[in-house]
């Protein structure tokens, strides 16, 4: 709980061994959403949807993101 940092660089990592994994980039948006980088997190989120538009869990990441933007 509250590694935010650490989450993120470990999905970093993985996704330079697959770029295109959209769990690995969702995985990356959901650990900048919760560490209020809210913009990078959207680009992320974004990403995993577009890389698998049936992941419910990235879309619903992704609305949760923009729902905090909005605010």
């Amino acid at each position: 709980m509250g590694h935010h940092a650490e989450a993120a660089v470990a999905s970093e990592r993985a996704l330079r061994i697959e770029p295109g994994n959209a769990e690995f980039t969702n995985d990356l948006g959901w650990s900048l959403l919760q560490a209020g980088r809210l913009a990078e997190a959207e680009t992320m989120l974004q990403r995993a949807v577009e890389l698998d538009s049936s992941n419910e869990i990235a879309r619903n990441n992704l609305k949760l993101c923009r729902d905090r933007l909005a605010k």
